[in-house]
């Protein structure tokens, strides 16, 4: 209930400043990608990341996401991992950026129930043309658990293309 606590009131926070420095002069890259996760416990899950980066100070901005992937089936029946991150990302040249991130996240399984964690990543940002970006990144999250058949810790990858707007 803590975690919830802390975690709608983050999410609101983001809502609302996210639309006021979108009004302000600058650039949104909007990507959206293939994301993949592992764990000891679920195995590997796939699903998708979905992903804005507004640049709002010289070289600075803000990058925001959420990644869902899943895997059905299996021992411990259906498996869904979310996380919602957010960062600072700076931008090298022209054709090259950085971002880091973090989040809450959370972990659902049918045998196990949800457990609510953190998130964190960081990767490049590619842009080989002015209104194309690629994203290449590593994720991960971390999960207090008090089970006995594997870790739920995740880490992962992805890959996006985005349109600059």
């Amino acid at each position: 209930m803590k975690k919830l606590m802390f975690t709608l009131p983050l999410l609101a926070g983001l809502t609302a400043v996210h639309p006021a420095m979108a009004a302000m002069d600058g650039n949104d890259i909007i990507s959206l990608g293939y994301a993949q996760q592992h764990s000891d416990r679920a195995g590997t899950l796939h699903g998708f990341r979905l992903g804005d980066n507004h640049s709002f100070a010289d070289n600075w901005g803000l990058n925001t996401s959420a990644s869902w992937t899943m895997k059905d089936g299996g021992d411990n029946g259906e498996s869904n991992l979310v996380s919602l991150l957010t960062g600072p990302s700076y931008q090298i040249n022209d054709m090259l950026g950085l971002y880091a991130q973090a989040g809450p996240a959370f972990f659902h399984e049918d045998a196990l129930g949800t457990k609510w964690g953190y998130g964190y990543g960081a990767g490049l940002q590619i842009t080989p043309r002015p209104d194309i970006n690629i994203t290449v990144g590593y994720e991960g999250s971390d999960f207090s658990s008090d089970h006995t058949s594997g870790s739920l810790d995740t880490n992962g990858w992805n890959l996006g293309v985005g349109y600059r707007f």
